[in-house]
């Protein structure tokens, strides 16, 4: 083994970006770093606001979520060109997942929601946080991990996407479930084994 960096807290997430041929890491220092591993120092250094709670990325597009309920996504790391916004979702955020098609993302909280969210519409929530009603939209948030008999919520703790752009989302109630991101709705649930 071998180290190929620090933070000055606990980091929270990794990702290998392959196509920049380098790690990116996020912590509760409230930085994003990429590193070389051929390298002690970090390529680059993202100072955030907050402790980086999710992340993911793909190519040179990174996203992540913050501790103060903000959604940071960079469309192109080489020319650092960010958005930040406020999550539609009211609760900490515990899940990302970049489309399979890069076109957006999804985010999971620990309220049992998920928001969909389309990178040709982030730039105008930075800029305007409070969009008129009825604007067209193609995002969208949804319930999911609920059980109606109890009344009880759970987190959604993974999200997957395929290739189809159909998920999967996985949640504390011990369910996962596969979804049709474009239809919107819900493809088949499954219960994972549970011992006698």
């Amino acid at each position: 083994s071998q180290v190929i960096g620090k933070h000055d807290q606990p980091v929270r997430c990794m990702k290998w970006l392959s196509e920049l041929n380098c790690l990116a890491t996020g912590s509760w220092d409230k930085t994003i770093r990429l590193w070389d591993c051929r390298q002690p120092n970090p390529a680059l250094t993202l100072q955030l606001g907050e402790k980086v709670y999710t992340m993911d990325g793909a190519g040179k597009i990174l996203v992540c979520t913050t501790a103060d309920n903000q959604i940071h996504a960079w469309a192109d790391l080489s020319t650092q060109q960010k958005f930040t916004y406020k999550s539609p979702l009211k609760y900490q955020a515990r899940s990302l997942s970049l489309f399979a098609d890069r076109e957006g993302f999804a985010v999971g909280c620990i309220e049992g929601r998920v928001a969909i969210e389309y990178f040709s519409e982030i730039s105008q929530k930075a800029n305007n946080p409070n969009p008129p009603r009825g604007a067209s939209t193609r995002s969208f948030v949804f319930k999911c991990h609920r059980d109606t008999s109890t009344n009880d919520i759970y987190s959604v703790n993974a999200i997957h996407f395929h290739n189809q752009n159909t998920f999967l989302t996985a949640g504390g109630d011990g369910c996962m479930a596969w979804w049709d991101k474009d239809a919107r709705s819900r493809v088949a649930t499954r219960d994972l084994y549970k011992g006698k």
